[in-house]
């Protein structure tokens, strides 16, 4: 099942482009929805930021799902590979 793809206003570009500026908790997602948003693959945006693709697929799911509500932190915390 493919995931439908994240398109973004140039005003939800740099909304996010802020978040990942101020260095938030949100910066990992806020990140990885704008290079998906970019068009970046899961595949390449989770071997950047070292997570596992499906920890990146869900974030878009969640993103497409709630909008920007889907940054902040949920109960579920995504697993960072170890180098």
């Amino acid at each position: 099942m493919s995931v439908k793809p994240i398109e973004l206003t140039e005003s939800e570009q740099e909304q996010l482009r802020i978040i990942i500026k101020k260095g938030s908790d949100w910066r990992d997602r806020a990140e990885a929805i704008l290079m998906l948003s970019e068009g970046q693959t899961v595949f390449s945006v989770a071997g950047k930021q070292g997570f596992m693709p499906e920890a990146i697929r869900e974030r878009q799911r969640r993103c497409l799902r709630n909008g920007f509500s889907s940054l902040p932190d949920q109960r579920h915390v995504a697993v960072r590979l170890a180098n």
